[in-house]
């Protein structure tokens, strides 16, 4: 089971940057995509919540409560300002450096695994490589030949670093989470119904400032709906797989998952000829690390 849920995140996160990347093609509101995912992805996990018998006045007297209000309400920050700030690096700087650092937020959750929970003693020395393998392998994905004459912007590094550092710590969180008795279904509520509240003030202002198209703003919801499925998906298979095994292995599997962004440029928008020469060497890399964590 645990390798299948590591499977379940690594195709809903890959999903949910493909998703993103359409969305973006077809110019769809990108504060509205994010809020009406923020928001299916808290119903969901109400109803996930209800389903599991959980959704009572007992609930506030259970002893795993508030350590998934905490957890929850802490990744909701950390996962808008990741949101916030790569997007502020998107524009300011390549797309290939930053998908490329960002891709190292991994080292961070790999970071508390080992120190915090001595993974060390649960992995053997060929899981570690494969690890350190695939971190190397999703920086390699990110780096596209296309942006050379992309100029980097003011604040661009610090943005950047910002984004990453969220990102990571939000991943960690799932992990302290999930190791410190959190329940999975109470944490993705909290954490989505958080995020909801953060992402309306920024729809309200991108709306009063670029006034879109309405019927463009309810394909954006619809978009968003769509995106917020997968999301859930990956946020309860990560909180699964990081109790179920080691959290280096989950995160270093994840962090490659823009492999499945570039077989859809390939299939869908024939992008294979613009595949840089490290995004190939990155692929391999990838396959290989995979082979080397396997228990």
């Amino acid at each position: 089971m645990f390798y299948l849920y590591i499977a379940l995140t690594f195709l809903a996160y890959g999903l949910i940057q493909t998703l993103f990347m359409i969305g973006q093609k077809k110019g769809y509101v990108k504060s509205a995509v994010i809020l009406s995912l923020y928001f299916i992805a808290a119903v969901l996990s109400i109803i996930g919540l209800a389903w599991q018998g959980q959704l009572s006045s007992d609930l506030f007297k259970e002893s795993f409560f508030w350590v998934s209000v905490v957890i929850g309400l802490l990744i909701s920050v950390s996962s808008i300002a990741g949101s916030y700030f790569m997007q502020i690096a998107f524009k300011k700087g390549p797309g290939s450096i930053a998908g490329s650092i960002n891709a190292l937020n991994a080292i961070i959750v790999i970071v508390v695994c080992l120190v915090f929970y001595n993974e060390f003693a649960t992995l053997v020395p060929r899981q570690i490589i494969g690890a350190s393998v695939a971190i190397i392998a999703a920086v390699l994905l990110r780096i596209s030949d296309k942006e050379k004459s992309v100029k980097i912007q003011k604040f661009f590094w610090i943005f950047l670093i910002i984004a990453a550092a969220s990102n990571g710590i939000t991943n960690a969180l799932f992990k302290i989470g999930a190791a410190e008795g959190g329940e999975k279904m109470l944490i993705s509520a909290v954490l989505y119904l958080g995020a909801t509240a953060l992402a309306i003030p920024i729809l309200k202002k991108e709306i009063s400032v670029n006034e879109p198209n309405p019927l463009l703003l309810r394909q954006s919801y619809i978009w968003g709906l769509i995106i917020g499925i997968c999301s859930f998906i990956g946020t309860i298979s990560i909180l699964k797989a990081f109790t179920l095994g080691p959290g280096t292995i989950v995160s270093a599997i994840v962090s490659v998952n823009v492999i499945i962004l570039l077989m859809v440029t390939f299939i869908i928008y024939k992008e294979g000829k613009q595949l840089s020469r490290w995004q190939i060497i990155g692929i391999v890399i990838a396959i290989i690390a995979a082979f080397l964590m396997r228990f």
